[in-house]
């Protein structure tokens, strides 16, 4: 009977977690069947062994065996938070757990439940229910759970109480994401206390925030520098430009002043070598329009002597 029990066990621990839910929810908080009871301080869980010992190698170990638990059919729990124990059955049966509100407790914190389950399913060896409950944990510190005031509370409790395997790590590297990314208000406002009595009192969070906190500083002024050399660059080409242009219309208007003054003094030079009875012309004809110099006789009309235009006297 023991070979064929632990057989099914096997069975449902390679069952996917979705399909295992379905079968198992129905049996959620139901007395029917149950053949294991839980017990920790006041509280009492009547659960199934199919479904509690199928899932945790650790509780399977203490129904096994030539055990108290094993022969009387009954648990002890120590030292677990009650309501985490809750969300660790719930999660057993239905594949999920349900996540308590602030506003049901006016002493209720949310991130400092959670940790409680992740303490739970690291001991009882949940893995799917740790990495569950480090998703939630990560969302809710993302998403304004840095900004509680008991929030070092909560950096204390990760640090010192928790596991650090996988999931605590995830879980840690959010917490210290958002440290450093609300530096300011963290380390400024009278609400935060607790989080600078955290950097103080936890050895590892506190080297890890200051090395984290320098490294950001010393990325935000180098990319500050690269910033403000690139902005340097682009002045100093915009500069070298204008200057180019000023420099190019300069020359430009200098070459027509030059080329101006030399017509000029070419005019005054031919003038002053005009024969007697001569005059300078220019031909009316827009293709040619040179000029040239002709007798001054009683004729009305010359002829261009390069294109033969009539040109008026």
């Amino acid at each position: 009977m023991d070979e064929e029990r632990s057989e099914g066990v096997a069975l449902l621990t390679t069952c996917p977690r979705d399909v295992a839910a379905s079968i198992f929810a129905d049996f959620y908080n139901s007395d029917l069947y149950t053949d294991l009871t839980i017990k920790l301080g006041d509280r009492t869980w009547r659960v199934h062994k199919l479904v509690v010992c199928s899932q945790s190698q650790v509780l399977a170990s203490a129904c096994n065996g030539k055990w108290k638990e094993a022969e009387e059919g009954t648990i002890t729990l120590h030292e677990d938070a009650p309501a985490a124990v809750d969300a660790m059955l719930e999660f057993m049966y239905t594949g999920k757990y349900t996540q308590r509100h602030a506003s049901a407790d006016a002493d209720f914190d949310r991130d400092m439940h959670t940790l409680q389950i992740f303490k739970v399913a690291d001991k009882y060896d949940l893995d799917d229910l740790g990495q569950l409950v480090s998703e939630d944990f990560v969302a809710s510190i993302c998403n304004g759970g840095w900004e509680a005031p008991d929030f070092g509370s909560v950096i204390s409790e990760l640090y010192e109480e928790c596991p650090d395997n996988e999931h605590g790590m995830r879980m840690r590297s959010a917490i210290l994401e958002m440290s450093v990314k609300h530096e300011e208000e963290l380390t400024t406002w009278k609400k935060h206390r607790s989080f600078r009595d955290a950097v103080r009192d936890v050895t590892l969070f506190g080297a890890s925030f200051s090395k984290a906190s320098l490294e950001d500083a010393t990325k935000i002024h180098s990319q500050k520098m690269k910033d403000a050399t690139r902005d340097c660059e682009d002045l100093t080409e915009t500069l070298l430009k204008s200057r180019t242009k000023r420099l190019e219309a300069g020359r430009v208007e200098h070459l027509a002043d030059l080329k101006k003054t030399a017509e000029e003094h070419r005019i005054e030079l031919q003038e002053r070598t005009l024969g007697f009875g001569e005059k300078r012309f220019r031909c009316p004809a827009k293709t040619c329009s040179l000029d040239f110099v002709a007798f001054m006789g009683v004729r009305q009309w010359l002829r261009c002597p390069y294109c033969d235009t009539l040109v008026p006297e």
